[in-house]
């Protein structure tokens, strides 16, 4: 009985130390949208996350025009998300978002970990 207890302990002691917190150095984020507009084949519209100059996800637009994204991020400045195509409008779920000058890329605010295009409008 007392090995039995004595593994019981030791079991629950290896579960403790092996759950950890979330914390800003295991961030994610998750964008979603719908894209609009002047839309060629689905296929061939990619949507990216970059955060700090590096790819966190990238993917293709689903047959209704729709997309899903997630990723690490690597730090906690403004992310991008990037569109091989221009873009004229967008609307989000979060306040703060600017439509780069290049007009191919949406700047997201640092510390944005979720957020919902409700539509981007391209050329």
């Amino acid at each position: 009985m007392k090995i039995l207890y004595t593994f019981f302990l030791a079991s629950i002691l290896f579960c403790l130390a092996g759950c950890s917190r979330t914390s800003e150095s295991n961030s994610r984020i998750y964008i979603e949208g719908k894209m609009s507009g002047n839309l060629i084949a689905p296929d061939a519209i990619e949507v990216k996350i970059v955060n700090e100059g590096l790819i966190i996800s990238e993917t293709k637009l689903a047959s209704d025009y729709a997309f899903k994204l997630s990723g690490p991020l690597v730090s906690s400045g403004y992310s991008e998300l990037q569109i091989n195509k221009k873009i004229k409008s967008f609307s989000a779920s979060k306040p703060g978002c600017i439509l780069n000058s290049d007009s191919k890329s949406i700047q997201i605010p640092a510390g944005t970990t979720y957020l919902i295009f409700n539509e981007i409008v391209l050329e």
